[in-house]
């Protein structure tokens, strides 16, 4: 950006010296005596001269402008532990004193400033008490996505949220004469609850960890919060409603049918384009779709009697159908896919974004120097349109895609 500036203000000066030095030229030259050729073009060397000042204060405001956004640029992308980090340095003074201050505090996780948080983001930077130790903890690789990032998120006040779910219809539009009686459309509105449940549980650390802010972050990162979400990604997709449990997406969605679709040899591949297909016939678009990782393994090593893959493209790596990414993840039940619009036909609300709580006076913490850590979060999630989703198994599918 000063290399841009510096450019930018040499620019300007050497071509409006240029043009000062020219205008003036003529005039000492003439001496008022310029025939009117001379003198059409010393007034269009005075108009240049005044675009050219203009053109400069509109370079100036791009110039602030553009190191504003320049600098929004790198201040607006922040990965989880950005923001996890955030908070511990700003509660600095309860860490680093904790055994003074003897009281419990937390706070709140604003994921909308976050990014993706993935197991690939690492906090770094030294120790605030300089130790003979690997900083942080190293990384378990948990899953490749989580369903919060491929589904659209909101945030509620509620402890319900209450929503008209859209399960089809019948009748449509169609033209009409003069006069004549118009169709009727009936939509099966349902008045639908999705009560908001709560994830939660705690950990119990040593008080040095409170010194040590990357240890500390890495910790309730790759640990804590990781764990939560592959609690929350169940819910999400296989929650059953009952006791505490979200009623999650494959509760809703439409059992795969491979309608008048005859696919000879049909393979698992060709099982997840039909369940596409089938979304689209229904007017909808998938955004997402999720498989075992041993399901997906198979399908990337199939290969056929001469030992080419069946799937060239799968074997390279590539993790998308039609462009739409197949995401692996061990909470898929083995043998089953889900293929939706996970923008579209359902939400995810937060009453109460992941959360982290620091306290001492729990149990036996005071004799052994521990701290309870508590990690929790609150979330609801309505299903708008249940046939905007697919489930089935491979093998099922494949029968009904062979008839």
């Amino acid at each position: 950006m000063e290399e841009l500036e510096k450019q930018i203000t040499e620019l300007k000066g050497d071509l409006k010296t240029l043009i000062e030095k020219e205008v003036k030229a003529m005039e000492e030259n003439s001496k008022g005596k310029m025939d009117e050729t001379a003198k059409e073009q010393a007034k269009n060397m005075a108009e240049l001269l005044k675009s050219v000042t203009e053109q400069n204060e509109r370079i100036d405001k791009l110039a602030a402008k553009a190191k504003d956004n320049l600098n929004l640029g790198f201040q607006g992308i922040k990965s989880f532990q950005d923001v996890l980090e955030e908070n511990l340095t700003k509660n600095l003074n309860f860490l680093t004193d904790y055994k003074v201050n003897k009281k419990g505090f937390g706070f709140d996780i604003d994921k909308k400033a976050v990014g993706i948080m993935g197991s690939g983001n690492n906090l770094v930077g030294s120790y605030l008490v300089p130790a003979d130790r690997q900083a942080g903890i190293i990384n378990r690789i948990y899953e490749q996505a989580h369903v919060r990032e491929v589904m659209t998120v909101g945030t509620t006040s509620s402890n319900t949220i209450r929503y008209i779910q859209d399960n089809g219809g019948e009748g449509g539009f169609t033209t009409v004469a003069e006069g004549a009686l118009k169709p009727q459309i009936d939509r099966d509105l349902e008045i639908k609850d999705a009560p908001v449940r709560k994830i939660a549980a705690y950990f119990r650390v040593p008080e040095e960890m409170m010194e040590d802010i990357p240890y500390l972050g890495s910790f309730l990162t790759n640990v804590g919060l990781e764990e939560l979400k592959l609690v929350e990604d169940q819910q999400v997709l296989y929650g059953d409603g009952t006791g505490q449990n979200l009623t999650g997406v494959n509760v809703n969605a439409s059992a795969f049918a491979a309608g008048t679709l005859i696919v000879p040899n049909a393979n698992n591949w060709d099982v997840l384009i039909a369940a596409q297909l089938q979304l689209r016939m229904g007017r909808y678009i998938s955004t997402a779709i999720w498989v075992n990782p041993t399901d997906y393994t198979q399908m990337r090593l199939s290969k056929d009697a001469n030992g080419n893959y069946l799937f060239p493209e799968l074997a390279a790596g590539l993790s998308t159908i039609d462009g739409v990414p197949v995401i692996q993840s061990t909470i898929v039940t083995l043998g089953s896919f889900l293929v939706g619009d996970f923008r579209r036909g359902a939400q995810l609300f937060d009453r109460m974004s992941a959360s982290v709580r620091f306290y001492d006076q729990d149990q036996d913490n005071a004799v052994k120097n521990l701290v309870t850590i508590v990690i929790e979060e609150r979330l609801a999630l309505p299903i708008y349109r249940p046939a905007a989703f697919v489930k089935g198994t491979f093998a099922t599918a494949k029968t009904d895609l062979l008839s």
